[in-house]
């Protein structure tokens, strides 16, 4: 299992708005790629406005085909909406017994 996880720190003035969108568009559109099998949406108790959403995909294949094929028009969707209002910060991780 690979998850591709996204840490954003939003401005306060954008936190509502933001979160309303994440939940119903653009999550939604990253899952319909069928490249993540599931999703974590979590706020960070200790650092003020930050988020870290995780996507689970089956194998690094899937991560890949997602980066190639949607990635750019995804982000470039959410820089749209929120320009300099946040952010973010990308990682991919792996089970340790998977390594």
């Amino acid at each position: 299992m690979i998850i591709y996880s996204v840490q954003i720190k939003i401005h306060a003035s954008v936190i509502k708005k933001w979160e309303y969108w994440m939940q119903k568009q653009h999550i939604p559109d990253v899952m319909a790629t069928k490249l993540f099998t599931k999703y974590h949406f979590l706020k960070d108790v200790k650092k003020p406005r930050t988020y870290i959403i995780q996507y689970e995909a089956e194998n690094i294949e899937n991560y890949k085909k997602y980066k190639k094929l949607f990635a750019k028009s995804l982000q470039a969707d959410h820089d749209k909406v929120f320009k300099k209002n946040y952010q973010a910060t990308r990682s991919i991780l792996i089970k340790n017994n998977q390594l």
